[in-house]
């Protein structure tokens, strides 16, 4: 897909909305609980972020993120879903964009 650099966010936006209120839900799924899981937890927590958010978005928008100067780790770096920790919420989201997107976890 070759979408024009000089595209406007808001168009880019509709064309996802559009999108995701037709497309089938396995599709649908796997982008919403991927774009939920991209941002990072509640925290400052780096070590985190690096094992976590970084490795999905080094697997979803890898380009993009390190555009927006965020971590994006290496591919090759499993991720690691802590359950029974303060962040139960956030590894929630975690969890499923990685099994939406079929990554390895530790």
């Amino acid at each position: 897909m070759n979408i024009p650099q000089n595209t406007p966010a808001t168009e880019i936006l509709e064309a996802l909305d559009q999108w995701g209120a037709c497309a089938p839900s396995s599709e649908r799924n796997t982008l919403w609980w991927v774009l939920t899981a991209l941002r990072g937890p509640d925290s400052e927590d780096r070590a985190l972020k690096l094992t976590t958010t970084a490795v999905i978005r080094a697997h979803s928008l890898p380009k993009f993120a390190d555009r927006m100067g965020a971590d994006v780790a290496d591919k090759t770096r499993p991720v690691s879903i802590a359950v029974g920790t303060t962040h139960d919420h956030f590894n929630f989201h975690i969890a499923l964009a990685t099994e939406m997107l079929g990554l390895e976890t530790e």
